[in-house]
């Protein structure tokens, strides 16, 4: 397996993470149970690749974590693929530009 897109994967789970304020594989009302009670439920839903979207995440960002958290890592989002979903949002990146 190529190690970027397992590094990929690794930043998807952050940004939804960050995000959604819950982890990829759990909604928010799963969160306060046991943890080590969620473990077989979390990995049926990532080997399905079940993600739940929370209502507050927008369309765009929505559709990048989708890419960036798919189970097949040759289905999985490039760098590139990243770079043309951040011109469509207007982030431009790159050499330290500010």
């Amino acid at each position: 397996m190529d190690p970027k897109r397992a590094d990929l994967y690794c930043m998807g789970v952050c940004l939804f993470i960050m995000l959604a304020r819950s982890y990829p594989w759990t909604t928010r009302e799963e969160q306060h149970k046991n943890p080590m009670a969620l473990v077989p439920l979390m990995v049926s839903r990532m080997e399905r690749g079940a993600l739940a979207r929370p209502d507050d995440i927008p369309d765009a960002c929505w559709a990048l974590l989708q890419g960036l958290l798919r189970v097949d890592p040759g289905r999985r989002m490039t760098i590139e693929d990243i770079r043309t979903v951040c011109v469509f949002f207007g982030v431009r990146g790159g050499g330290g530009e500010g």
